[in-house]
């Protein structure tokens, strides 16, 4: 009798840890089932994430489990933290028009649930995960209201990519007058490759994880309320991290750590998916995740072709001849445009103004 008594406590005990398992894993699947996000609460409170693509045997982790967490100057979301509970299901389905890009008429359908998990101190985080046909994205949010700022000092969020990955990625310039300006040469390189630059990574980051599927891994959805960030140089077991500015960019104008009051949201985070190369070309999930344009007249706006002198010749845009000559190439391979670039302010204004004329003619 004792033996059946220990047995069924053992049988219950092992029951209850299962059920607290399954309690702190979550997952979120895109409409067609193909992409899957995976939220993970470990037995410290830390979350992690991946993402899959595919199911059963055609299931590819384009990212292994992968660290999340923010950290403000008065509170950390890092560790300890505990769920609070989580929305219903929303299902996403918008059109909209581009005026350009890759295409016209774009419909994005995603499957959207938010996370809630308070720290030690009780302060609260959502995490909003969105799962699209073409990918999968999270955000964080801090749902209180008060109308005292708070500055995001660190982010923990990481991007870990299974081993024999291969990168294809940009290292970032080290901040200048003019830097960092996206302009640097992309690398293939073996994934966790170090950058040759101390200042890290930029985004876009592009991916081939062992020849199954495609990554990318960018941002979208920033506003005056956060910085653009971009990644860490080292990438120690695969996992790069990401980094906010570096207080000299923008020549000391601005505060390097981002502040709000709250309520606050963060921009997303991008990791678009794909079988092929040509997958990722073709996503528009970073548009998709966008908030819409404040633009209600976009009539104006009239895409072109255009003709360049500052790229062979930075100081051309306070030289009249030189810029009449790519005004009147422009002309002659029947280009809408030509571009007048940085220093064009230090021309003549009555050369600035035949430059212009002669582009209207």
């Amino acid at each position: 009798m004792q033996l059946i008594k220990t047995s069924t406590f053992a049988i219950l005990t092992m029951l209850a840890a299962t059920m607290a398992s399954a309690a702190d894993n979550w997952s979120v699947s895109s409409p067609d089932g193909a992409v899957v996000f995976e939220l993970r609460l470990d037995a410290g409170g830390a979350l992690s994430y991946r993402v899959a693509l595919g199911a059963g045997a055609e299931r590819t982790d384009v990212l292994a489990w992968s660290p999340l967490g923010i950290t403000r100057a008065d509170q950390a979301f890092a560790k300890g933290l505990r769920f609070t509970g989580q929305s219903a299901k929303a299902d996403i389905d918008d059109s909209y028009t581009a005026v350009h890009g890759k295409k016209r008429d774009v419909r994005h359908r995603a499957t959207e649930v938010t996370f809630s998990f308070a720290n030690p101190s009780g302060a609260r985080l959502d995490v909003v995960v969105r799962a699209a046909t073409d990918g999968a994205a999270f955000r964080y949010r801090f749902p209180e209201s008060d109308p005292t700022a708070r500055t995001v000092t660190a982010e923990s969020t990481g991007f870990t990519v299974p081993a024999g990955t291969r990168a294809w990625i940009a290292p970032r310039s080290p901040a200048g007058k003019y830097t960092p300006a996206y302009e640097d040469l992309y690398i293939a390189a073996p994934a966790g490759t170090a950058s040759p630059l101390a200042a890290g990574w930029d985004f876009p980051a592009l991916f081939s994880v062992g020849g199954r599927a495609w990554a990318l891994v960018t941002e979208s959805g920033l506003d005056e309320h956060f910085a653009a960030s971009h990644l860490a140089g080292h990438a120690p077991g695969n996992t790069y991290g990401i980094r906010l500015p570096d207080a000299a960019e923008g020549q000391g104008v601005g505060k390097a750590e981002p502040s709000s009051t709250l309520p606050w949201t963060m921009p997303w985070r991008v990791v678009m998916v794909g079988r092929t190369p040509a997958a990722i070309f073709e996503s528009t999930l970073v548009n998709d995740l966008a908030p819409p344009s404040v633009v209600a007249d976009t009539s104006w706006i009239r895409p072109g072709r255009v003709s360049w002198s500052w790229w062979s010749d930075d100081d051309s845009p306070k030289n009249e001849a030189a810029l009449t000559s790519f005004v009147d190439f422009s002309a002659e391979m029947g280009w809408e445009y030509s571009l007048v670039d940085a220093n064009w302010n230090l021309m003549d204004p009555a050369a600035l103004q035949r430059v212009l004329t002669r582009g209207r003619e």
